[in-house]
């Protein structure tokens, strides 16, 4: 931010310090590159100032030229690296600057000059009609946004151009909707497992009472399992959220690895079943009898992170030590998304309900009644209306018409009326 001051300096006169001011003010401003410019402008504060806004305008925009004659893909280079640099994750580095690259080349952007938010949002428009849904739309902004921002944090572009770029309303293009297992399932699935490859039982045990992901089942050795304390760890660099987890074992899992990780080294499930987990777990299920997609959903490997926080609510544990154990950042995250109650569950929760006592046997039919014709009252008239008697039709009365109830009146209009007159007189 530009501003002006003058300078001051203490002097010593007659042997007294006194502070001397400067006859010109001093700008100061920042460059591209974040520094601090000092410079000696004039004696008068606004041409001082006009001045300071002037260089540092400049010494910013110079900066943002050099950088606009880069090409884009020079620019996502350097974006690429500094991912890599932050730890994050070969896979997302990976997807993260492909869908970056892919909107570049779809959209014909060459420069930073080049772009334009309706040139983004009309290839969008067309990638959806090929088939892509709403969350994969709303990860291809979310990509652009972030590159965006790095470019102006890193003094690459003046503003992002993007910034009025939005996402969509996902939950209404739900393309996956993940179910859980039975009771019964659950187990038909470790024990197909178990005649298939004995390893895989041991992964969806696993996952299944840990809620381990896929990836981070990849990343776990011997050395990963404390058996003693029951415990399991799993390093920052795998992790979703970035951090050093370490989560408990249940008694029966901690006793059946004991006997499976003897001897091991190594990862611990090698291999590329990471790529090919869906349909790893999919065989699995054929085997089991169970089908992969109900409509209540799909079944996949992380259908087990599920399983895993279902069950939990289904046992009753409180949902803030669930969200723990799920290690998510919002307890909505645990309770709305990953929680999924079985059709028997609700029908059990309404028997648990209290009986209430019913006034009457509706086991009979009950007969619409008619009413007698009732006597008039005059005006100021202390004639009482008698009650009504009713008789209970039979069953065969039922579909029996009332008796007609209007008066012998041409005036009438053939309309039926009450005899009552305290309802035709008005109120004095």
């Amino acid at each position: 931010m530009a501003s002006v001051f003058k300078r001051k300096r203490r002097v010593t006169r007659n042997g007294r310090t006194v502070v001397v001011e400067a006859k010109k003010y001093t700008v100061q401003y920042s460059g591209a590159d974040g520094k601090v410019h000092r410079q000696t402008a004039y004696t008068d504060r606004e041409r001082s100032w006009t001045l300071a806004v002037k260089l540092e305008r400049d010494a910013q925009s110079g900066e943002h030229a050099k950088h606009r004659k880069t090409p884009l893909s020079a620019h996502l280079d350097v974006f690429r690296r500094q991912l890599k640099e932050k730890e994050r994750t070969a896979k997302h580095v990976r997807i993260t600057c492909n869908r970056i690259a892919k909107v570049f080349q779809g959209c014909g952007f060459v420069r930073l000059a080049d772009v334009a938010v309706s040139e983004i949002e009309e290839w969008l428009a067309e990638e959806r009609e090929l088939g892509i849904g709403i969350q994969t739309r709303n990860y291809y902004v979310a990509a652009l946004k972030q590159f965006f921002s790095w470019m102006v944090k890193s003094k690459r572009a003046a503003s992002s151009p993007v910034v009025d770029l939005e996402k969509l309303n996902a939950e209404t293009d739900v393309r996956r909707v993940r179910r859980v297992l039975g009771p019964d399932e659950l187990p038909r699935l470790i024990d197909a497992a178990q005649h298939g490859e004995p390893f895989r039982a041991v992964l969806y045990l696993l996952a299944v009472r840990t809620g381990l992901r896929a990836s981070e089942c990849a990343s776990l050795t011997a050395e990963s399992f404390d058996l003693t304390g029951r415990t399991v760890t799993v390093q920052a660099a795998y992790s979703k959220r970035r951090r050093t987890d370490t989560l408990p074992l249940r008694s029966d899992l901690a006793r059946l690895l004991v006997e499976w990780l003897s001897g091991r080294t190594g990862p611990l499930w090698p291999g590329t079943w990471l790529e090919r987990s869906a349909r790893m777990i999919r065989r699995d299920l054929e085997a089991a009898g169970i089908p992969y997609e109900t409509a209540e959903g799909v079944f996949d490997f992380h259908g087990l992170r599920h399983q895993f926080i279902s069950d939990l609510a289904r046992s009753g544990v409180h949902p803030k030590v669930a969200q723990e154990l799920a290690r998510h950042s919002t307890i909505a995250l645990t309770m709305d998304r990953y929680s999924h109650v079985l059709s028997q569950q609700k029908v059990d929760a309404l028997e648990t309900l209290p009986a209430l006592p019913l006034t009457q046997d509706l086991t009979q039919p009950i007969a619409p009644t008619c009413p007698e014709t009732a006597q008039p009252v005059t005006k100021g008239g202390g004639v009482s209306v008698p009650i009504p008697t009713t008789e209970p039709l039979g069953a065969s009365g039922v579909g029996t018409a009332c008796p007609d109830l209007s008066p012998d009146d041409p005036s009438s209009g053939a309309g039926t009326r009450t005899p009552d007159t305290r309802i035709m007189i008005p109120l004095l």
